[in-house]
């Protein structure tokens, strides 16, 4: 909350947070697919705004420079800039990124760890999928019907999905909440089956 309010963020307000990402240079997108991938979120941004009355954060998860390349592509897009918010005041950790990612209403994130951060939250998240990873965790969280591949996405989709997300996002969350700590357990057990390996393995 205190870095929101650095940020310039005002309290209690509905928050959707975005992560969006040079995926020409870090997922190997072609170049129309990537323009329209910043067509899709500017035209997402609007309708937000304006049909949830929600504000929208953009959030750095490789560092604000990149940060600052891509959302100017987005923000070139859009006329009424007013309730857009940069998290860009200062290199932010990983801690801090997934904090605030927490308080958002909703999440949509390119980056795969993004998303993990958000649904470990029980927040409400949108994938915006340019690998088969994205699938196979949303999967595991029951989450998977909110994965948009970009190689095939339009405005249209992305819409119909974020406003699904919105609607049913209390239930969503409740979904999650249930969800992580079992999830939480699988890692753990997983963890200590690969120690007794390692340990095992030393031994010898």
């Amino acid at each position: 909350k205190k870095i929101l309010k650095d940020e310039g963020v005002e309290e209690n307000q509905k928050m959707i947070g975005i992560a969006i990402r040079d995926l020409i240079k870090d997922g190997n997108l072609d170049k129309k697919t990537y323009k329209k991938y910043i067509d899709c979120t500017a035209k997402l941004i609007e309708y937000v705004i304006d049909r949830f009355n929600t504000i929208v954060l953009l959030i750095p998860h490789s560092g604000i420079e990149s940060l600052k390349q891509v959302s100017e592509e987005v923000l070139n897009k859009i006329k009424n800039k007013e309730k857009i918010y940069c998290i860009n005041k200062r290199e932010y950790a990983v801690e801090e990124l997934k904090g605030i990612i927490g308080l958002c209403d909703l999440f949509i994130g390119a980056y795969m760890h993004s998303n993990i951060n958000a649904l470990s939250m029980c927040v409400p998240t949108i994938g915006l999928s340019y690998s088969h990873k994205f699938q196979g965790a949303f999967e595991i969280m029951e989450q998977e019907k909110y994965v948009c591949n970009l190689k095939d996405l339009t405005s249209e989709d992305l819409i119909l999905k974020v406003e699904d997300a919105w609607i049913n996002r209390e239930k969503i969350k409740k979904e999650l909440e249930e969800k992580i700590p079992e999830i939480k357990k699988q890692v753990m057990f997983a963890g200590k089956l690969v120690k007794k390996v390692l340990d095992e393995q030393k031994s010898k």
